[in-house]
């Protein structure tokens, strides 16, 4: 059989990203933990919101911050508000903020390694096949294995059946259900795990955005890093279709007070996918072999609020329109020197965003 695919990190394309401009204040956000003082000091970082003065009529830099302090989760959003209060250039601060969490989020949801068959007897095939490929790549076989075991063979979001589970006898499909094809979805996209640390730039850019996401959303901090994006709790089984809006920001999963329950909800405003039934509105995981523990809520919330972000901000369709754009740009340089090498980069680092 042929080899499968190699992994292309969606995150190599990017520019150096900026770094945090603030002044790290462990005194100011210790007294922020008192209710009176983070008030004051909420208002306080509004103000200094409200009073930027925008260097161009594109400036985006007052609506994203405030957007980010709305979102934010209570601990994220006092590390943003002593960032906001400590920082010499609020227009840093914002650009810190889109390169270390939104573009990196954006760019790679949704974006999987290699997928696995689902029939055991290919898995000594496969793992043959990928003896010289990343072992972060190689794992998703039996990742997916282990997961399909977990979700029931299903998709978690649909409840459709995994086809190709059907097909090798894994589970039997109820009479008068539907299967579907599916993949391994992770929640915090793979690619946060798999940057090439020979490189200088993506070292540097790894370490900004763990850094980042472990300020703005705490809950994250020991649970998740760039050597443990491959665990059981920031994967699930989703139907194709399902993953491609789930990795787009589109959709997002917000939970309820009942233990591992979900409202499945649209976050572009255009409705849930096809492929989730319309009765569908709230879904419950389930472990079918509780060795292995089921996605993880701090995991979603994160997806979720940052989703948000990048819808109500626009951002995540001017990272669209730049890939759009970007796709339609010479593969070869014109003979004449008339190739506008300087646009197509920006285009293709999303430096423009």
């Amino acid at each position: 059989m042929a080899p499968p695919d190699v992994w292309t990190n969606p995150l190599q394309a990017l520019a150096l990203i900026t770094e945090n401009p603030a002044r790290l204040s462990e005194e100011l956000s210790s007294a922020l933990s008192d209710p009176n003082e983070f008030e004051t000091a909420r208002q306080r970082a509004k103000t200094l919101v409200e009073d930027y003065q925008r260097v161009s009529p594109s400036d985006d830099t007052a609506p994203v911050l405030r957007l980010f302090l709305e979102k934010l989760p209570k601990q994220g959003q006092t590390a943003l508000i002593s960032d906001i209060i400590t920082s010499e250039n609020l227009r840093t601060l914002r650009d810190h903020l889109v390169d270390a969490i939104l573009k990196p989020m954006k760019l790679s949801g949704g974006k999987q390694p290699v997928t696995a068959p689902s029939n055991p007897l290919q898995l000594e095939q496969i793992d043959l096949a990928m003896t010289e490929i990343e072992p972060s790549v190689r794992n998703q076989t039996r990742l997916k294995r282990d997961c399909l075991k977990r979700d029931g063979f299903r998709c978690s979001i649909s409840g459709y059946h995994d086809r190709s589970s059907v097909r090798n006898g894994s589970v039997i499909l109820p009479a008068g259900k539907r299967a579907t094809v599916t993949q391994c979805a992770h929640i915090l996209p793979f690619a946060l795990s798999d940057f090439d640390e020979r490189s200088v730039a993506e070292a540097r850019n790894k370490a900004i955005v763990w850094t980042a996401l472990h300020r703005y959303f705490p809950a994250l901090r020991g649970k998740i890093n760039t050597n443990s994006v491959n665990q059981y709790g920031n994967v699930m089984i989703m139907d194709n279709s399902i993953h491609a809006a789930f990795g787009e920001y589109s959709i997002g999963l917000w939970p309820m007070d009942e233990d591992n329950t979900y409202h499945i909800r649209s976050l572009d405003g255009l409705g849930l996918p096809a492929g989730i039934p319309t009765d569908r509105e709230y879904v419950q995981f389930i472990s079918h072999d509780h060795q292995l523990p089921l996605p993880d809520k701090d995991f979603l919330k994160t997806h979720y609020r940052i989703g948000e972000i990048l819808q109500v901000s626009g951002i995540g369709r001017q990272i669209e329109d730049e890939l759009d754009n970007s796709s339609d740009d010479p593969l070869n340089l014109r003979p004449d020197g008339s190739t506008d090498l300087w646009s197509i980069l920006e285009r293709k680092m999303l430096m423009n965003v």
